[in-house]
Parts: C-alpha cells; sequence; structure tokens
C-alpha cells in the first residue's frame, strides 16, 4: 500500500506523464547504449517515456521535461530443490525526472536527471536468494531491505556537436558500463553485470540497488566507435543503513575506476563488441588473512549481434582478482527472438545461461568449513515477455540452478516466476 501511494503522489505532481510503456526495459535506470546506436538497435520501444544517455535534443518533450513511472510487482517460488521452498513477493517502484535544458531554461546541451527507487518484500527469512541459497541471485529486483531513495542524481552536459559527454552526480555504473541491451530481458542479477564485479567493494560498486557519486567522460569520434571512462566513490551508501539515502564525499573511501570501448554496428549488422577494464585504487582484506590488504580489479569482453531480423545473440565474460573476492569470473551467454507473432506484437523469448567461477582461495576456505564444494554455479533461464496492454506487461520466467553457491549439497533448484509491470 505504501508504494501505491507513492505512485499517486508522483502522479499528482508531475509536470508531465506519458502513459507509455517500455518494452523490455533494463533494469539500469537509463539505457548503456551510445548516442549512434537507435531505438531499433537498442531493441528499445521508441515510446519509451523513461530518459537514456543521449543528446538532450533526441527527445521531442516540447516542455523539455520527461517524466516516467514504472512500479513491477515479482511472485517468485522455489518449487523444487534449494534451501526452502517457500513463495516470495517483491516489488519495484521507479520514479525518474528528466530535464533539458536547452528547451527549458535555453542552456544548450544540457540535461538533469532524477531518480527515485523504491523496493521492499526481502527480509532475512524469506527473499529469492535466502530459499535458493545462490550467489549470483535469481531477481534482480531483490534489496536487503525495504527502502525509498534517492537513486540517481546527475547533469550531462554535450560537448563538440555531441561526440563528447561530461557527467556527473550520482550514477548507477551498469547504466552504461559492463550491459548489453539482449540481455535485458533476463531476471538473473549476473545477466546485468556479472557477479565478479558486483560482489566487490564494502558495499558494492555503484550499482542497483544504492549509487555513489561520480564522474564519466564519454568521447564518440564517429557512429561506430566509443569509449567512455569513469571514476566513482568505492564506497555506495552505507552497509548498515538500506532504507535511507547516504551520499558519501567523493573518494572519501577511495575511488573505482572503469574505462570501457566498443565498436557498433559493424559491417551494416546491429552489433555491439567492447572490452572493459577496472580497478580500486584501495585495498581490502585478503579471504584468507584478513591482516593482509590485497588488490581488487578486473575486466570483461562483451558481444550483442543480430543474427536476422528480430533474432539477436549475447555473450559476457569477466574476470577479478580472487584474493579479495569469492568469484573470479563470470560467464553469461543468450538469445532472444522478439516480435514471435507478429511486428505489431511487443513480445520477447529468450534463452540464457550465468556462470559464476568460484576463486580457488574461496573454496579452500569452505572446504575447510567441511562443504562439499563446485568450482562454479550455473543458472538457465528461460524468459517470455509480453504487452497485455500499452501500460501492462506480463512477464513468467523459469530458472535452474545447478550447484547453488557451489555446494554440492544444496539441490539444484527450480524456481518459477511471475513479473507484473505497470508503465505510467
Amino acid at each position: 500500500m505504501k508504494l501505491i501511494a507513492t505512485i499517486l503522489i508522483f502522479s499528482m505532481s508531475a509536470i508531465s506523464v506519458r502513459a507509455q510503456a517500455q518494452e523490455g526495459e533494463q533494469r539500469s535506470p537509463a539505457s548503456y547504449r551510445p548516442k549512434s546506436l537507435s531505438d531499433e538497435a537498442a531493441g528499445k520501444d521508441t515510446r519509451d517515456p523513461l530518459p537514456t544517455l543521449v543528446s538532450p535534443t533526441d527527445k521531442d518533450s516540447e516542455s523539455g521535461v520527461e517524466f516516467g513511472i514504472i512500479y513491477k510487482g515479482e511472485l517468485s517460488s522455489v518449487m523444487q530443490g534449494g534451501l526452502d521452498q517457500q513463495s516470495s513477493y517483491l516489488e519495484n517502484l521507479d520514479v525518474r525526472l528528466m530535464v533539458n535544458t536547452e528547451k527549458l531554461l535555453g542552456w544548450k546541451g544540457g540535461s538533469l536527471f532524477l531518480y527515485g527507487l523504491g523496493d521492499r518484500g526481502s527480509s532475512e527469512t524469506n527473499s529469492p536468494t535466502v530459499n535458493v541459497g545462490d550467489i549470483q541471485g535469481t531477481s534482480n529486483i531483490q534489496t536487503p531491505s525495504s527502502q525509498f531513495i534517492l537513486y540517481e542524481a546527475w547533469y550531462q552536459q554535450m560537448f563538440f556537436e555531441d561526440k563528447v559527454s561530461l557527467l556527473v552526480g550520482m550514477h548507477d555504473l551498469n547504466s552504461e558500463f559492463y550491459a548489453v541491451d539482449s540481455s535485458a530481458l533476463f531476471f538473473n542479477a549476473s545477466f546485468g553485470i556479472g557477479k565478479e564485479m558486483s560482489q566487490t567493494g564494502v558495499h558494492g560498486p555503484s550499482i542497483f540497488s544504492v549509487t555513489s557519486l561520480a564522474a564519466r567522460l564519454k568521447v564518440e569520434p564517429s557512429e561506430n566507435f566509443y569509449m567512455q571512462t569513469a571514476v566513482f566513490n568505492a564506497q555506495a551508501g552505507d552497509p548498515n543503513d538500506h532504507e535511507a539515502t547516504h551520499i558519501r564525499g567523493f573518494g572519501d573511501d577511495g575511488l573505482l575506476s572503469v574505462t570501457e570501448a566498443g565498436v557498433l554496428n559493424v559491417g551494416g549488422r546491429t552489433s555491439k563488441f567492447a572490452v572493459g577494464l577496472w580497478s580500486y585504487d584501495r585495498t581490502f582484506d585478503s579471504l584468507e588473512d584478513a591482516s593482509r590488504q590485497v588488490a581488487s580489479k578486473g575486466s570483461y569482453v562483451m558481444a550483442d549481434v543480430e543474427l536476422v531480423k528480430d533474432l539477436a545473440a549475447f555473450v559476457k565474460y569477466g574476470r577479478a582478482s580472487t584474493e579479495s573476492n569469492a568469484v573470479g569470473a563470470c560467464l553469461a551467454a543468450g538469445i532472444q527472438w522478439q516480435h514471435l507473432f507478429s511486428d505489431s506484437w511487443n513480445d520477447r523469448l529468450g534463452l540464457g545461461m550465468a556462470k559464476a567461477y568460484l576463486g580457488a582461495e574461496h573454496l579452500r576456505l569452505q572446504e575447510a568449513d567441511g562443504l562439499n564444494m563446485a568450482d562454479s554455479e550455473t543458472t538457465y533461464e528461460l524468459s517470455y515477455r509480453f504487452e497485455v496492454l500499452p501500460w501492462l506487461a506480463l512477464q513468467p520466467d523459469f530458472q535452474y540452478v545447478v550447484n547453488p553457491s557451489g555446494n554440492r549439497d544444496i539441490d539444484d533448484a527450480q524456481v518459477g516466476t511471475l513479473r507484473v509491470e505497470i508503465s505510467m
């Protein structure tokens, strides 16, 4: 009821609301896609009411203000295996506002983005992760506890005919880095950002469900190439308080640096190929010896290619240092088929696999505690999303988790989920 009341309050206070649905929305608040990648290439509904990191002139709002709300309700049940065969219900509310400073204030090339995030339903005794016992996460809207926070607040300025952009503020790393559009359909969190990176830091990097201050520079010298680099505060939020907004001083906890470069639409085919590097400028406790400080860094590669009309395939692979991180590598791959019945029917069917490889140090610790460990956890996911109405979408989903958390003594889990999405 609290989330419903919040929806009504924000609806009445909106400057403008467009009741239009978004197809296959990514968990991240804004698409990673460079402005040169078309809506069709990005697999996005061109009626998308939500802001993306593109030139402000690409939006057609006469007022210079874009406002959008999306509510998600997710009923998930562990049907077999796992730790506890019970059901959980998660709720997620995204409230987003984009201001085009040129149209509203006459300030050319600027955009201001505000994002409120509400989540509820998770608890220490009942959540998808608690019930399954996995390490990757079968739901990408699960949070440690109920919350409504300021998730993002940034300003972006475009330069040199929109070939260069600078963004500063609270920012979701995964909204631009380590992301491919074709994986956005899936629920498992590793399809959004690999577990080898999402696990890092004191409280995770600046990704869902809490972000940190950042500065990002992106250069797009041509329609087929981009390069972006960013620095984020090394700690996002307060690990002891998940229910409130905590903005820590930039650099107070060290910095996380990320750089990514990619090529688009190679040979005229809708595609993206990219490589990225990341590292913290601070050290962390060694898993095997807390008195010893070690580095945390990694890299990733990814590809997203349209094979034929409406059929795309993707693969993502990342590695991380294992002295301070439990997961040493993560592989995610899958296919997505959209418009199954007709071009006018907004639906998507996807089949994917996400595999987390455990580091040698973590395995030694678990085996020393008497656990019967495998070297990885693998999840297979089948998902189908369709629009019932322009503002209402349903998405049934099935996941099969092999060796949850790498523990052979936890039975393979079968997880069924139904997500309802309402866009305003």
